[in-house]
């Protein structure tokens, strides 16, 4: 009986969560960092969960955080360095084209850009491989192949001296060239983003900041590295310091978000051609003091929404897209005291995204398990099991409301797929798969719904 009420209990929980929020109530992942300012999410270790890491300016750090088993129960801190001067950014790409995940982060006081290699794609990191240190106070560092010769090069942009530049990675190991102008007239630039603006098939970049102080993007007119002058997006933001692009109206091309910490606004500018013409503004919502979004679909209904930080209101929240960037109003998910980051990732490995941030004042780096799925729309995909679990040689799939699986996918804890069935089956053989631990995927025409099997 007492099982029996506990359970209700947390069922009634999650559901007074999701009916305010969406999100589970917040689940903290470490204090045990001075000022964390930003946490991203990539696999590290290359067991196909999703790791944190996180940069903290008050202990010089970046460190990283092993999901355990794929269902976000976190590890303890694993140090990559306690030696860049107020790390207050990080971001991750494979730099030295190995397979593995390496480390990018910055030091606005000491003006290091750097990255830390991966030494056994396990999160064995080497020390701090300075890739410049004369921009003046950088503030974004980004991998992304923007030569198009098949490697990661540095995207950075930096404060002081209202420069935009990308270092070529020199023969695809991590070894960079001098600095590439792109623009040295952002004026005090914060943010950049990469995306293919004009529909050429290259890496263009977009930044907050351009000679009016608005957001512009930079043409890449040859796939190689050569930029064209400004485009402005807009004139008519105050004191934007944040810039995502994506596709928010569904006609696959790329959008711009922006942020403006001076004008409490979030908004977003349609690419009306699909090269990079951009209409006016249109806001998505006002919160105090906005510093940063992330982009993904929180709800599997197929569209990109939006998820938010503030400082002045001390909000994590997000913005439901109906697919044509239209937004709802906002959905507070929690209240931190001073919010510094958002990421979308699926840190439980179960088809929806969560949302993990950072507060600075607390100490605190948490995350926020995705319960969208208990809606009374999804209810059929929730119903969803799989049994018997551990399994011989064959798993069946419970399915009492009928739903249509498109197909079944099974992944080693690599993340190799192993199995994959077409079509509306109810039944996995998997008596050929060596005994261990595997992720079966369902993909139905409700969402999609992830599971944890032991193969006996």
């Amino acid at each position: 009986m007492k099982k029996i009420i506990f359970v209700l209990l947390i069922n009634i929980f999650l559901f007074k969560g999701f009916a305010q929020t969406g999100f589970s109530e917040e689940q903290v992942i470490t204090t045990n960092v001075l000022n964390p300012n930003k946490a991203i999410c990539f696999d590290i270790n290359g067991d196909g969960f999703k790791d944190l890491i996180v940069a903290s300016k008050g202990d010089d750090s970046v460190s990283w955080y092993e999901n355990l088993d794929g269902l976000g129960n976190i590890g303890d801190k694993n140090s990559i360095t306690n030696n860049l001067p107020s790390a207050d950014y990080v971001n991750a790409s494979d730099i030295d084209n190995d397979g593995d995940i390496d480390i990018l982060s910055l030091s606005p006081s000491s003006n290091q850009i750097v990255w830390f290699e991966n030494l056994d794609g396990n999160g064995t990191f080497s020390n701090k491989k300075i890739i410049n240190n004369t921009q003046d106070v950088p503030k974004t560092v980004i991998g992304s192949d923007i030569d198009g010769d098949g490697d990661n090069d540095i995207l950075a942009c930096s404060r002081l001296d209202n420069t935009i530049a990308w270092y070529e990675n020199v023969g695809g190991q991590g070894n960079f060239s001098g600095m590439n102008i792109i623009s040295t007239i952002a004026e005090t630039a914060i943010s950049v983003d990469v995306e293919d603006i004009d529909g050429d098939g290259d890496i263009d970049v977009i930044s907050d900041s351009s000679s009016n102080q608005n957001p512009a993007w930079f043409r890449n007119m040859n796939g190689e590295g050569i930029f064209g002058s400004e485009h402005i997006i807009t004139s008519e933001n105050s004191g934007t310091m944040f810039v995502l692009a994506t596709d928010l109206d569904g006609d696959n091309d790329n959008d711009i978000v922006s942020v403006e910490f001076g004008g409490n606004t979030i908004a977003w500018f349609e690419n009306l051609n699909g090269f990079g013409t951009f209409g006016p503004k249109q806001i998505i919502s006002n919160p105090e003091l906005p510093i940063m979004v992330d982009s993904g679909d929180i709800d599997n209904d197929g569209d990109i929404d939006i998820v938010s930080v503030s400082i002045g209101d001390g909000k994590l929240a997000w913005y439901k897209n109906d697919g044509l960037g239209n937004f709802d109003t906002q959905i507070t998910i929690s209240n931190p005291i001073n919010p510094r980051s958002c990421y979308i990732a699926d840190i439980d490995n179960d088809g929806y995204k969560d949302i993990v941030t950072v507060d600075i004042e607390t100490y605190r780096v948490s995350w926020y398990k995705n319960l969208t799925y208990l809606g009374i729309k999804d209810q059929p995909l929730q119903a969803l099991s799989i049994y018997p679990n551990p399994a011989t040689n064959a798993l069946q799939i419970n399915n009492p409301n009928n739903v249509e699986i498109k197909h079944i996918q099974v992944y080693n804890l690599l993340g190799k797929e192993m199995i994959q069935v077409q079509g509306n089956n109810n039944t996995i053989n998997v008596s050929g798969l060596q005994p261990g631990v595997y992720f079966v995927k369902l993909i139905t025409q409700e969402g999609v719904r992830s599971f944890k099997v032991v193969k006996e």
